[in-house]
């Protein structure tokens, strides 16, 4: 899975996460990056909570 350009992100704060999770995130070479099974792992659940966060906000916004 190749990973869609979102911007810069300090490569200390990818390590930091990685080392908080005890797994590699991105496998890594001179020309691509792409994400290992944890990393995939994480996307997925990652994905899920912002979707579940947006609809919870649109259930509040049509509550109030």
């Amino acid at each position: 899975m190749r990973i869609p350009s979102i911007g810069f992100i300090p490569s200390r704060a990818i390590a930091q996460l990685e080392e908080e999770l005890g797994a590699i995130l991105f496998v890594r070479d001179t020309h691509h990056v792409s994400l290992t099974a944890a990393g995939r792992s994480l996307a997925e659940d990652a994905r899920r909570l912002l979707a579940g966060a947006r609809e919870a906000g649109e259930k509040v916004r049509g509550i109030a």
